[in-house]
């Protein structure tokens, strides 16, 4: 199975959350691939985030010491830590259920809202193969363009958090149902689902979540 769906409203509808990240604290829920570019973002934009790390300052000391006197940081932190931002960006992973009482969007809705164009590619099986097929294909084209994946940094694509460094190219992004989950407000111009199927049932309440998580963008038609 292979579903392009194309949203009737093309155009990136800036939303009002982009007010709160300029005039208030704001924070960003992990520091791996995906928080790392997310708060290298903020900083670029002349804030200074609250990063909140469930590991030890040891296993991020590296990147830490680099952005010591740019960012905050409060490793192993507690729910009352987080009162400390007035809005939460959620890396790619992050439980969305788990901070329903805090005001969060996703890593999705904040690099989309930089963004001018960009596509989704979902789906069980087969996305990073369809997201290298389609970036093979805009090569060809000589259309200039952004690739980025949900996991990783290697050659091939970049992580998606990336793209707003890029923000006038054409971005293509595979998206996980994880990061599909909490995602409110990105309507792409188009979302391409691979196939459907039985996964991620240990993170996903039910297989219902789950298909929800990735066919959810379809409703912005």
């Amino acid at each position: 199975m292979f579903i392009l769906w194309f949203p009737r409203a093309l155009p990136q509808q800036k939303c009002s959350f982009l007010e709160m990240l300029i005039k208030g604290n704001v924070g960003v829920i992990g520091f791996g691939v995906s928080g790392r570019y997310i708060t290298h973002a903020l900083i670029k934009l002349g804030l200074k985030p609250i990063v909140f790390e469930k590991k030890s300052f040891v296993e991020r000391e590296d990147e830490v010491r680099k952005l010591k006197d740019k960012a905050v940081f409060v490793f192993g932190y507690k729910k009352d830590d987080l009162k400390k931002a007035d809005i939460l960006i959620l890396s790619s992973g992050v439980k969305p259920d788990d901070f329903s009482e805090f005001n969060f969007i996703s890593e999705i809705d904040f690099v989309c809202s930089f963004l001018k164009e960009y596509i989704f590619i979902t789906g069980t099986k087969g996305k990073g193969t369809t997201l290298l097929f389609t970036g093979a294909l805009f090569n060809k084209a000589e259309i200039d363009h952004f690739l980025g994946g949900n996991i990783g940094e290697g050659d091939l694509y970049s992580p998606s958090a990336k793209a707003v460094d890029f923000p006038e190219k054409l971005s293509i992004l595979e998206v996980s149902s994880f990061q599909l989950k909490s995602t409110k407000y990105a309507s792409p111009l188009i979302h391409a689902i691979t196939n459907l199927d039985v996964d991620h049932l240990d993170w996903h309440k039910d297989l219902e979540d789950y298909w929800d998580s990735k066919t959810k963008i379809c409703e912005k038609a």
